[in-house]
């Protein structure tokens, strides 16, 4: 991939991963002293793409130092997510976590003017706020004045719903200068369809087999299978029989009428899930006729499950496995799962997606390698920031640097 001549500043990169973070950087000509990863196989993208510049480091340790450097314009920060994804445990005392806070001291060691941190939108909510209110403090309270932004990926044209957010530090500027630099308006959007046309550079993954086949030729573009969920995009268990087990018509309507009432704001126990299990004498009284006896035929198809009081509720609650993209919309967030074929199908195929499929969902250009077995690499691309939401992020940075 070529890279411009320096020209605009000098950065460090924390986090680094495969590089989609810097790929706007390096592109625009600002100068990398030297980007940073625990995981050697992403080290060995970066490199791959971008020069020897990258090095396998444990960030978390307390003596991190870059030879010969003392001082730089940019520090970029890619700390993991896990810990404030919705779509995990979402421990507040995960350790990587504390990563966020590390990345900012670095920033105070190398006398950066500017700090970007990136993480998801999780890290704002809850209690989990404090992670990243407490990094904006720090920034604060040495000089710098801040702003929190969110980009949504497919306002950049990233076929994909993605939204991340960034903390931008700036250092002895005044807090107008987020009112003079904007970030660039949104571009035309892009579908699916129009970054898969020519299929994979490599092999495609193979086409599925037994049970996983049965399901994905049930499932249609824009179409997950689904039990909790109503409307054309959700297929349910009931409706692929030759799977699940087959079950009349009274047995949908008692399914059907669980999944609405597991979710009523009437029937909730928790103050958090997607549901919760329900009494028989609710069912009873939506549907006006009894259904003890068959509940007790659906617990034993595997329809249905009982707890210790006697309360029901749907066998399966994911919201939604094999998930076939149309080609005509957007992905959904493209993850370090995304290669298994039980989340996410190919919108014309019945298989799943190969990484350098889920790298073009991503905004990657077609020339950009990764290292590693496809799980590695798909864990690479999961974990990215997509290259054109680097690219007007880094066009606003510069904007910064100019008006400071």
């Amino acid at each position: 991939m070529k890279i411009e001549k320096f020209n605009h500043g000098s950065f460090i990169s924390l986090f680094c991963g495969c590089g989609g973070l810097d790929y706007g950087f390096n592109k625009l000509g600002f100068e990398c002293l030297g980007a940073y990863d625990i995981n050697p196989q992403a080290v060995a993208s970066y490199n791959k793409n971008y020069g020897q510049l990258a090095a396998q480091d444990d960030l978390s340790a307390l003596n991190f130092s870059i030879k010969g450097v003392s001082k730089v314009d940019l520090v970029l920060s890619g700390s993991p997510c896990q810990g404030f994804s919705t779509l995990g445990k979402r421990n507040y005392d995960d350790p990587r976590n504390q990563l966020l806070i590390r990345a900012v001291e670095i920033a105070l060691q190398y006398k950066a003017k500017i700090f970007v941190a990136e993480n998801v939108p999780g890290a704002l909510s809850g209690k989990h706020g404090d992670w990243w209110k407490r990094a904006n403090d720090i920034l604060l309270n040495n000089g710098f004045v801040t702003t929190t932004l969110v980009i949504k990926a497919d306002d950049y044209g990233v076929p994909q719903k993605r939204k991340r957010i960034f903390l931008v530090g700036v250092r002895g500027a005044n807090t107008d200068i987020f009112n003079r630099v904007q970030l660039s308006k949104s571009f035309k959007k892009k579908t699916v369809g129009q970054v898969l046309t020519d299929g994979p550079k490599e092999s495609a993954p193979e086409i599925l087999k037994g049970i996983d086949l049965l399901i994905a030729k049930k499932i249609k573009p824009g179409q997950k299978l689904c039990d909790v969920r109503g409307g054309n995009a959700a297929v349910h268990t009931w409706d692929i029989p030759e799977v699940f087990g087959y079950v009349d018509e009274t047995d949908i309507l008692i399914l059907k009428e669980l999944m609405k009432a597991r979710r009523a704001k009437s029937n909730r126990v928790r103050g958090h899930g997607d549901g919760d299990f329900v009494a028989p004498s609710v069912l009873e009284k939506g549907l006006g006729f009894g259904v003890k006896r068959r509940l007790r035929s659906l617990n034993k198809k595997g329809y249905v499950r009982v707890d210790k009081n006697q309360k029901v509720n749907l066998s399966h609650t994911f919201n939604g496995k094999y998930r076939r993209l149309s080609p005509d919309g957007f992905s959904p967030t493209v993850d370090t799962k995304f290669g298994n074929p039980k989340y996410f199908l190919h919108p014309t195929e019945n298989r799943g997606f190969a990484s350098c499929e889920a790298a073009l969902l991503q905004g990657f250009p077609r020339d950009y390698k990764f290292i590693g077995t496809e799980s590695q690499k798909m864990q690479q691309v999961g974990n990215a920031v997509p290259p054109p939401v680097s690219k007007v992020l880094a066009k606003y940075i510069k904007d910064i640097l100019e008006a400071i």
